[in-house]
C-alpha cells in the first residue's frame, strides 16, 4: 500500500538510526512491524493470569532478546 505521511526530520532521523534499515521504506516497515509484534504481546500479558498459559517466561525472554538486539550497535 502506499501511503503520504508527515514525519519530523528529527524523529525520522531517530528511526533510520535504530533501525539500521537502508531505506526509508525499511524503516518505517520495521517500525510497524516491531509496534504491531509489541501490542501483541501487551495483550497476550494481559490475559496473564486468566488464562492457562504455558511459556510465558518465553515470551518474556523473547521480548527482552527483542529489545537487545534492536539496540546492539
Amino acid at each position: 500500500m502506499r501511503t503520504t505521511i508527515t514525519i519530523p526530520d528529527t524523529l525520522f532521523g531517530e528511526l533510520m538510526s535504530f533501525t539500521e534499515a537502508g531505506s526509508r521504506t525499511e524503516a518505517v516497515q520495521v517500525a510497524v512491524e516491531t509496534y504491531v509484534r509489541r501490542a501483541k504481546l501487551e495483550q497476550l500479558r494481559a490475559l496473564r493470569g486468566k488464562l492457562d498459559i504455558a511459556g510465558t517466561e518465553a515470551l518474556d525472554e523473547a521480548d527482552v532478546h527483542e529489545q537487545n538486539v534492536r539496540l546492539e550497535p
